[in-house]
């Protein structure tokens, strides 16, 4: 764990640590982890029967980057819906919520939520480089909506003479194989881009994870991530990120399977 994850042709990959909860944080120093590639931030609003006011969220953010120290943190906004339901929030009734109102959608419909989550990564940064993804982004207009919400709000802080990050960098997570063919500008307005390995998989194969039975099916292909179908598809997604030059990872449920 504390040596360097290299290839065999000798590039080297980061491998990072998710964590939603701050009782995980301790656990990053002894990991030998390069970071923490994924905050999850809505559990804390999960674990609450209320959402968390905007002070108490900045010092979540804030302790999680003590915690951190130099390693880089990445900040997922609300990804909420679907089969993670916020108790202040009325759920919608829908037929299938996977594909439904949820994650970016739900927030940015729910505005003032965002803006009060953005302000408090803001400030919980305190001058520090701050990383936000912005999950479950299907088109750019999405993506450009809630980038600039947080720039308003980054704008907003300064003319109250709050301290603001020296550098903020916001990505999308790609986890609907339709961002893949974005226009060029969506590329170019990004920072960086995060695969969602679990709901690109779903979306690819049209598998719902949470059903064994279809699961199952898939494990022929050594858990999806390994059929040509898939690897040639995160092949494109390569491809363009190396020629717009935007950093990549990858999150999800492979990454702690050895052989994947």
């Amino acid at each position: 764990k504390n040596l360097e994850a290299k290839t065999l042709d000798n590039k080297k990959i980061l491998l990072m640590m998710n964590a939603g909860l701050m009782a995980e944080l301790p656990s990053l120093d002894d990991s030998g982890a390069d970071g923490v590639g994924l905050y999850r931030t809505e559990l804390q609003f999960l674990i609450s029967n209320k959402v968390p006011k905007r002070a108490e969220q900045a010092e979540i953010y804030c302790k999680v980057l003590d915690s951190a120290g130099a390693s880089p943190v990445f900040f997922r906004t609300l990804d909420i819906g679907s089969d993670k339901i916020l108790p202040t929030i009325t759920p919608e009734i829908e037929p299938n919520p996977t594909l439904g109102w949820r994650a970016i959608r739900l927030t940015l419909e729910r505005s003032g939520v965002f803006k009060m989550q953005v302000q408090a990564l803001i400030r919980g940064a305190k001058g520090r480089n701050l990383n936000i993804v912005i999950p479950l982004v299907t088109e750019p207009n999405e993506f450009l909506l809630a980038k600039n919400i947080i720039l308003d709000e980054i704008n907003r802080e300064k003319k109250r003479n709050r301290i603001v990050p020296d550098l903020i960098q916001i990505g999308a997570m790609l986890e609907v194989p339709s961002l893949a063919f974005a226009p060029n500008s969506f590329f170019k307005s990004v920072d960086f881009l995060m695969v969602g390995g679990n709901d690109l998989k779903q979306f690819f194969f049209a598998a719902d994870r949470e059903n064994e039975k279809v699961r199952k099916r898939y494990d022929i292909l050594r858990y999806d991530i390994l059929s040509t179908s898939f690897l040639s598809f995160l092949k494109l997604i390569i491809k363009k990120s190396e020629r717009y030059k935007l950093p990549l990872s990858y999150c999800g449920e492979d990454a702690g399977r050895p052989i994947e």
